[in-house]
Formats: C-alpha cells, structure tokens, sequence
C-alpha cells in the first residue's frame, strides 16, 4: 500500500529531528569534554537546525 505524502513528510520531518536531536548532544558532549582545548568556536549557540 502506497503511503502518502502526508505519512512521508511526517517521516521525514520525524527523522531530521531525531538525527538533528543526536547531533546536538554528540555537539554538547564533545564540546564539554574538548572545548578547552578547541574553543568556543566549535559549538554556536544560536546554531539552529534547519527546518
């Protein structure tokens, strides 16, 4: 049975914020833990994902 475009958007809006979502916290951690040593330029706070 053929999904909808309604189903594949939901889906697919569903999926960029769950990997968006890991991305973030890879970002947070990785930044907690190297930040001193990279600098603040690694991680922006008004960094937004995409919609």
């Amino acid at each position: 049975m053929p999904i909808t475009l309604l189903e594949a958007v939901t889906s697919h809006l569903f999926v960029s914020a769950f990997i968006w979502q890991i991305h973030y916290e890879f970002r947070l951690n990785f930044h907690s833990v190297l930040g001193p040593h990279i600098g603040p330029h690694t991680l922006s706070p008004t960094l937004t994902p995409p919609i």
